[in-house]
């Protein structure tokens, strides 16, 4: 039997484990189902057992999957911890930030933020990596960014999240849209209606689902993430009705190209996250970058 477990594996295993499916982790992972069942197989002969039951539409984590799991989580924080003491001990400071986050935040605010930080940090440079979710828990579940700026997700075991702010989703739509004149929309116009979503790791995300099932629990809206760009196309068509924030719109509302609707009887809020590897600790740049960016989006995203 090999003796040696390879931690890329061990992400596999924690990630099937809460997925218990090979194409979600291999989204979430940044890889391909073949290489995922490859890495689960070397896994499973290194530890000499199968860990989980699997046909071609099931998987399911076996006992001893169950046992083996706790471990594994905690080997891989150890691993993290193991990185920053490595820093730490040998006295060099980390002046590469590596940060990734969605296209929005990067447009809207990081570059402020990346001003303002610069002149209290001026040694240190910021990688800034421009990616969708599951792109960016991916890399960091890799090691290739340390700090994730995204919006809510499905908990991950092997990371770690804060709230940073909140802001709220309205529904969009063409500033001569039949709907255009109403302020608040009854709810249950949306059920044969196609929202348009972006910036989610799911379709729809649970934070959206939560909302439709308290506000109209019969309702069974359509939706489809859709990139920035198609977004704004179908929007422009004067048909199409997508699920945004204000702040990312402002100026096609300012010109009133585009107007939105208040939702239901609630609103719709949405959480902006940092997401970090489990038990990592921010240096004292990065915990700066961060508050600013905080400090930032609670300003633009209140708009």
């Amino acid at each position: 039997m090999k003796t040696r477990i390879e931690s890329q594996n061990l992400h596999v295993f924690v990630t099937l484990a809460r997925t218990l499916n090979m194409s979600e982790a291999a989204r979430e992972l940044g890889q391909t189902p073949s290489a995922i069942s490859h890495a689960l197989k070397s896994l499973e002969t290194n530890m000499g057992c199968r860990i989980f039951e699997r046909s071609p539409r099931h998987m399911k984590l076996l006992p001893i999957g169950h046992a083996l799991l706790p471990d594994a989580i905690e080997i891989l924080d150890r691993l993290n911890l193991l990185r920053c003491k490595a820093t730490t001990e040998t006295g060099v400071p980390e002046t590469k930030i590596r940060l990734s986050v969605t296209a929005n935040v990067t447009k809207f605010i990081i570059p402020r933020a990346l001003k303002t930080f610069s002149l209290h940090y001026p040694q240190y440079t910021v990688q800034l990596n421009d990616s969708a979710i599951t792109h960016g828990t991916s890399d960091l579940c890799h090691g290739h960014v340390d700090l994730v700026i995204m919006a809510e997700m499905a908990a991950n075991p092997a990371l770690d999240f804060s709230v940073l702010v909140e802001d709220e989703i309205r529904l969009t739509l063409h500033a001569q849209h039949e709907w255009a004149g109403m302020i608040r929309l009854p709810i249950s116009k949306l059920q044969s209606q196609k929202l348009l979503i972006s910036e989610c790791d799911d379709t729809p995300p649970d934070w959206i689902t939560t909302y439709f099932k308290k506000e109209c629990p019969e309702l069974t809206p359509d939706f489809e993430l859709a990139s920035e760009p198609t977004l704004n196309a179908h929007l422009k068509t004067r048909t199409g009705i997508a699920l945004l924030p204000k702040w990312t719109v402002a100026t096609d509302i300012k010109n009133r190209q585009l107007t939105q609707l208040h939702l239901g009887r609630f609103s719709l809020k949405r959480k902006w996250m940092l997401a970090t590897r489990k038990s990592y600790q921010l240096s004292a740049a990065e915990a700066a970058l961060v508050k600013i960016i905080k400090s930032l989006s609670t300003k633009v995203m209140s708009t």
